[in-house]
């Protein structure tokens, strides 16, 4: 676990000349700002971020079973409601090529960008959770598309994943 009041750019990437891409597997707890950057050339691992501000990018290869939280109630699992945001912190923008069992949270969510979803080992509901998204795409049979979601409820689900704008 790293704690901090804030964190600027984290890089994970393979030495020179491996083939292999990087893992990432340490949480972190921001406890007064945000994170500027994350950066995973390969998979995020069973990691938890949370943050007390914003989040400007996370750009992993693969979000496994991760929880990326800004300005959500340190004690909950999942924000259900609005109000399970304590602060007014944001997502910039969140891109995996796959994610397995991932769950991301914040107030507002720029930019979220995923290839393939996938149920995580442990079969729980994941997706993303906020009270806007500004840009939203999902890969997959069918892939979605949308802008510019305020309007409260689920606006994409598939198994066990889903997209809600909370109210």
């Amino acid at each position: 676990m790293i704690t901090a009041p804030s964190v600027g750019a984290v890089v994970a990437r393979p030495p020179p000349h491996r083939l292999n891409p990087a893992d990432f597997a340490a949480d972190f707890n921001v406890t007064a700002g945000g994170i500027r950057s994350l950066d995973v050339r390969g998979t995020l691992n069973r990691a938890v971020i949370r943050t007390a501000g914003s989040i400007g990018a996370v750009k992993v290869r693969t979000a496994d079973e991760c929880v990326v939280f800004a300005g959500v109630a340190p004690s909950l699992a999942a924000p259900a409601s609005a109000a399970d945001f304590v602060a007014d912190a944001s997502i910039g923008t969140f891109r995996a090529r796959s994610t397995f069992g991932t769950l991301v949270a914040a107030r507002s969510v720029n930019r979220y960008q995923v290839g393939t979803v996938n149920r995580g080992i442990h079969e729980l509901p994941h997706g993303l959770f906020a009270t806007a998204v500004g840009s939203y795409a999902r890969g997959g049979d069918p892939p979605v598309h949308t802008s510019r979601r305020t309007t409260p409820g689920v606006f994409d689900e598939s198994d066990l994943y889903v997209a809600k704008i909370l109210s």
